[in-house]
């Protein structure tokens, strides 16, 4: 072919040139990989090989070291450690967990979090979130960072700890104090939502929190109440003005909540003469609204606009029996007991109320102004009545001459039950598993409990 007709093919369909002329350019690539085929595969053969070799290595150097710890009469804590380590690394995951524990309980700082991702993970136990978050908080108070981070965002999305989210921003700028720039980044965003009485009050909690560390005291039992942002009162009943909005702060109560839905039982007496209604949650304050109140047998309904991830389950009272053990939580006295729960205990001392009134119980649990609406608790932590009063000492003590111990009224679950199934409330009959003990029967329940103010 004459040049002048390749010119004139390229003119016309230059892809006819173009391709033949790349195969011609790959040519020596094809034969350079030829050649050098048989060297590449020997080359990996023998990096093979040596990365077996090394491996082996390890694994006899890792079975040596387990060798002379386990020999050792006199283990330190931090050999425990290093033998929970060496189990991991070969896939032993019980022997793991059981020196990783051993560590931890010896008080040495590093293996709380492991023992933390042990739990929460399965890892040669049984998964335990509750168990996890207690590891969790030890590794934070003991300095580790990111644990303190970890536990900020444990009390923020209330996994595993109680959902806490000024708990949670103090933890943060502890963390951040400790040098860790991913809380610094969280707590910007966290400020834009706050206000500045808040931001201080966090601020005064996370230097709490550092002292308490530095004296090595756990931080659990003092971690911080939200605010409700009103004035101290006198007592429950005291009209005072509510700052900012000049409402007038009528009283306080107790309810629960007893469907995610945002549904909370409370005493009529409670609400009944209520302009507007606020329930304080750990989250914050919100608006509620009174949807059925049966003054008869004191109960009333309210509602919030909002979903709950916690609800106390309804019992029978058909199962309680004279004697039984039973409790409430409640917000007595706020203005001199302060905003936290307070739990009490006793027994159904008898089976009908006042003057042989069927609807009600009497109970030896220990109430207070602000107890009236809270739960009676059975000891699966299922709702079987609702605090509404208690004997009147002074007209007891001109009646009969002395004054009464621990004698209040609970009004019965089965005449408030039927309220509950007229407005369909989705309400559940026992926990999916039940309590262990006490204690973790009232840790449940009082995520449920809330504080309601009476304007």
């Amino acid at each position: 072919m004459e040049l002048w007709e390749l010119k004139r093919l390229w003119e016309v369909n230059p892809e006819i040139i173009a391709w033949p002329v790349a195969a011609i350019m790959c040519i020596p690539f094809v034969v350079y990989c030829l050649k050098n085929f048989k060297r590449w595969a020997k080359e990996q053969e023998t990096l093979t090989r040596d990365s077996a070799i090394e491996a082996t290595r390890r694994v006899f150097e890792r079975d040596a070291r387990r060798r002379q710890l386990l020999a050792s009469d006199d283990k330190a804590p931090s050999d425990w450690f290093e033998l929970g380590q060496l189990a991991f690394q070969d896939n032993d995951r019980q022997s793991y967990f059981q020196y990783t524990k051993k560590s931890a309980e010896l008080s040495y700082s590093p293996a709380y979090k492991e023992l933390s991702s042990a739990f929460i993970y399965g890892w040669g136990t049984v998964k335990n979130l509750r168990e996890s978050m207690a590891w969790l908080l030890r590794s934070a108070e003991s300095g580790d960072h990111n644990s303190m981070y970890d536990v900020a965002t444990a009390y923020i999305e209330g996994s595993g700890l109680q959902c806490n989210p000024l708990e949670g921003m103090a933890w943060l700028y502890v963390a951040e104090f400790k040098g860790y720039k991913k809380a610094a980044e969280k707590i910007k965003e966290a400020e834009a939502a706050l206000d500045a009485h808040l931001i201080l009050l966090v601020q005064d909690r996370a230097k709490a929190i550092a002292e308490l560390i530095s004296m090595g005291h756990s931080t659990i039992d003092t971690v911080i109440v939200p605010p409700i942002n009103r004035p101290p009162v006198q007592t429950p009943g005291v009209a005072i003005p509510h700052s900012g909005n000049h409402r007038q702060l009528k009283g306080s109560g107790t309810g629960s909540v007893i469907s995610p839905s945002g549904f909370i039982l409370t005493a009529a007496h409670v609400v009944e003469d209520s302009g507007y209604l606020e329930v304080v949650t750990p989250e914050g304050k919100f608006p509620a609204s009174v949807l059925s109140l049966d003054a008869t047998n004191d109960v009333a309904l309210i509602k919030v606009e909002r979903t709950f991830s916690n609800a106390i389950p309804l019992g029978r009272s058909g199962e309680v029996r004279l004697g039984a053990s039973v409790s409430t939580i409640g917000f007595p006295n706020i203005d001199i007991q302060g905003l936290s729960p307070k739990v009490t205990k006793g027994l159904i001392s008898g089976e009908n109320g006042f003057q042989n009134d069927v609807r009600l119980w009497q109970i030896s649990v220990p109430v207070q102004p602000g107890n009236s609406g809270g739960p009676l608790l059975d000891q699966k932590g299922r709702v079987v009545g609702i605090v509404v009063s208690q004997l009147n000492c002074h007209q007891a003590m001109e009646a009969t001459g002395s004054i009464p111990q621990n004698v209040n009224y609970a009004i019965k679950a089965s005449y408030f039950e039927p309220l509950l199934h007229f407005h369909k409330v989705d309400i559940a009959n026992s926990y999916q598993d039940e309590p262990a003990d006490f204690q973790e029967m009232v840790a449940r329940s009082q995520k449920s409990v809330v504080l309601i103010l009476v304007y």
